[in-house]
């Protein structure tokens, strides 16, 4: 009975700290990491020559980017109000239906890099549902990507082109996001 105290006690300051963590995280190379972890969509808002904001993905986008500790990261964003297919197979939708996911949907992955900062400095995309951007590499110049204060918010911000302006919000992802 003795044991329980403890055993809260040590939990409790387990929990403490891992929520400070995120302030200054590092990597397993010992490298201040400031964006490193598993991030939740809140909005993304897509600015084009008009200067007209559009939400891209719609009001409630889907999806996540991981910054993995290995300088490896993956990115997926979703409308969910793209229509479903009428059957389970991917090659059965019509032309429109296509469309609709190309523009309702973004998947990229690849390498990442930060300075001794730990702050973003660029990327390097391997994969990516859009085959233009499979090879490029986004510095600061085009693409950036800032940790909040507090570590719990990133916010992106991406030129993808003259006329093109992307900016998404992220949340850091809690337990309750994945239960």
């Amino acid at each position: 009975m003795k044991a329980l105290p403890l055993i809260v006690m040590i939990l409790s300051l387990g929990s403490k700290s891992m929520a400070n963590k995120h302030r200054d995280e590092f990597n397993n190379s010992g490298h201040l990491n400031r964006v490193v972890g598993s991030w939740r969509i809140v909005s993304a808002t897509t600015t084009n020559a008009t200067g007209i904001p559009v939400q891209a993905y719609g009001p409630n986008p889907v999806g996540f980017l991981i910054f993995a500790e290995d300088f490896v990261f993956a990115e997926t964003i979703i409308n969910p109000d793209i229509p479903r297919l009428p059957n389970d197979d991917r090659a059965g939708g019509s032309l429109e239906d296509y469309v609709a996911i190309a523009r309702g949907a973004i998947g990229n992955s690849g390498t990442y890099s930060v300075d001794g900062d730990g702050a973003f400095t660029g990327d390097r995309i391997v994969a990516s549902t859009f085959p233009n951007f499979v090879g490029r590499r986004w510095s600061t110049d085009a693409l950036n990507v800032t940790a909040s204060s507090s570590g719990s918010e990133l916010m992106e911000r991406f030129v993808p082109g003259p006329d093109s302006l992307i900016e998404i919000t992220w949340r850091r992802v809690t337990p309750q996001d994945v239960s």
